[in-house]
Parts: structure tokens; sequence; C-alpha cells
């Protein structure tokens, strides 16, 4: 699979241009609507949906999201007509769309990305171009770009969602023991807690849902070599994550699904992403992590944010994705 780039908005070769729809409702606009990673795709006709930009739509994001123990989408696919969500107040509501307009009038292929047109938060894109074959051209050629700003008003979704349920004892432990200014939703509780780490855990009946975060002081850029990373998190697991039976603790899996690393830019921090599978040792438990390792240059020091999730034999990408609008409240705290 190729290297998908979460988040990270890169320079584009194409210009994304920022419409104003919605820009003259000056009122508090109502919340949207749609599944954790659901993106709505609109198209001119019926026919395009089973033909040709339908297949090509589906080839892209029915993709393997990155490093599950089992197959997941990228995100969740919903296509419907121009003419069915013009008629519709309902569908303009959701937080991702993805309108695809042919028409002779337009000369040359344009891509428009417009935020909270109709709701908020609410990320629209437009592509728009003079027949089947430009749109497809210019998808092929803009679809990671769109994935990253569809991922990212994910993020912002989960985020706001939790912003009313925030437990304020976490965050006060956080701040003033570890120096590290993090919204965690009510829910989690502290397992662990020691000078340079602490374990946040949310359990419920069948799954379970985990936030690691610890830090030691930096010395050079070999923090960021990949087996560095798994390493040092495969020493911190074994010393505090306990399995549920004796001599078991958790591990890194290197040989099912090997983890997967990308250099990105997390909240303004270079940083590096790792994502990956647990497993117990000695017992049968396991899922996936994403892992976050990143300088904090305030305190002179190399942060870790550790997220991971267990849902046996279900999905485990929502989880994960809202796991992430935790670590990415992050902030550095002197």
């Amino acid at each position: 699979m190729r290297k998908i780039h979460w988040i990270v908005l890169a320079a584009f070769v194409l210009v994304f241009s920022a419409c104003d729809e919605g820009s003259k409702n000056n009122g508090k606009k109502q919340k949207s609507s749609g599944k954790t990673d659901e993106l709505l795709v609109v198209t001119n006709s019926d026919d395009d949906i089973h033909g040709m930009i339908g297949d090509t739509i589906r080839a892209f994001f029915n993709q393997e999201y990155p490093v599950l123990a089992q197959y997941e989408p990228l995100m969740e696919l919903s296509f419907i007509s121009k003419h069915t969500f013009q008629n519709s107040d309902v569908l303009k509501t959701h937080h991702n769309i993805l309108m695809l307009d042919i028409s002779p009038e337009y000369t040359k292929p344009k891509v428009e990305s417009s935020e909270d047109p109709w709701t908020e938060p609410q990320q629209l894109i437009r592509i728009k171009a003079p027949d089947k074959n430009a749109l497809i051209a210019a998808f092929e050629k803009n679809k990671e770009r769109l994935l990253s700003i569809y991922m990212k008003n994910e993020i912002k979704r989960l985020q706001m969602f939790m912003k009313p349920y925030l437990d304020d004892d976490i965050h006060a432990l956080l701040k003033d023991r570890y120096h590290i200014d993090m919204e965690v939703p009510k829910g989690f509780y502290v397992a662990k807690k020691v000078s340079n780490f602490v374990w946040l855990r949310r359990e419920r009946k069948k799954t379970s849902e985990g936030i690691l975060l610890y830090s030691y002081p930096y010395k050079d850029t070999l923090v960021f070599k990949p087996k560095r990373i798994i390493s040092y998190r495969d020493s911190i697991t074994k010393m505090y994550i306990p399995g549920p039976t004796d001599g078991s603790y958790m591990a890194v899996e290197k040989h099912f699904k090997p983890p997967v690393f990308h250099k990105i830019n997390f909240n303004g921090h270079y940083a590096m992403e790792t994502r990956g599978l647990w497993r117990v040792e000695h017992d049968f438990m396991g899922g996936p992590f994403v892992h976050y390792t990143l300088v904090d240059e305030k305190n002179q020091r190399v942060v870790c944010l550790d997220a991971y999730s267990y849902n046996p034999n279900k999905g485990n990408r929502d989880m994960i994705i809202r796991l992430m609008s935790i670590l990415y409240t992050y902030k550095s705290e002197k």
C-alpha cells in the first residue's frame, strides 16, 4: 500500500481555493452529522456512481486503513446523485462531502475546498471538470491531499464533540506533574503513574482503550530511529503494562504486520508517527496502536504519545481515530 500521510497538509501542486459558501450565515451553525470516518460523495448522476468515476473513488478510499489486525477501509463511502443532494437539507449536514461536478462550461479541472458551508465542523471539497476523464485525472492527482483534509476534519469534529466532557482532574495531573497539556474526556482513569510515565485507561464490557505518555532527556536525533522507538516502547510496556496472566506483558508485534513509520508535522513539532500492532507476550490479546515521538524543546526532552485499542474480532479503526483526536490536543507545558 502506498504511504498515506495523515493530518500533515504538505504543499501541493494544485492550489485549493476556499469557497465562501455559508459565510453570510452569521448565526450559530448546526452541528454536522455522520459517522466517524464517513464520506458522502455527490455525483452528477446515478450513472457516475456505478461507472468509471465511482470505481475510481472506491479504488482509493477502499484501500486498507494502515496497520490494523483486519481489513477496514480508509473511509466509509456513501454515494448519492446531485439531484438528491440538492433536495435534501439533511444530507447537507454531513461532516465530509465530496462533490464531483462535470460540465462543459469548465475549461480545465479545478479543486475547491470549503470549511463549514452549511454546518460545523464540515469539510466540502468540489472537483469541477469539463468531462469524466479530466475529473478522474484531477482526483488521481490530488487524492492523498483530499484524504488529509478529510482526516483533519475528523480530528477537529471529534475534539469538538468531547470538549464539554473533559476530565479536569486528569488534565490537572498531566499539566502539573508531567508538563503536558492534553484534553482527555471523562471515562478514562489513571491506571499507573511514575515520574516520567502515565497510563490512562478506559474499560468497557467488550473493549479497552489506553493512552501511554512518557518522556526522557533529549540527546540526539537518534530518538527518531524506528528501531529505537520500538525498543524503547517495548521496554516501557514490559515494565508497566502487564497482561492478564503472570509473566505476560504488552509488546510490539514485529512479524505478522510490522510497524510502519512516517515523518510528520505534529502540531508544529517535527515527529515520527508509528503505526503498528501490539500483542501480549504469553497470552492471546492484541490490537492496533498509534505512536508519536517528538521533541519538547521547552523542556529539552523527548515526549512519546501513544494510544492503543482492544476490540477483538471487530473493527478498531474508529477507536484509533478517536484516540488520535485526544493525542492531537497535546501542547507542551513549561
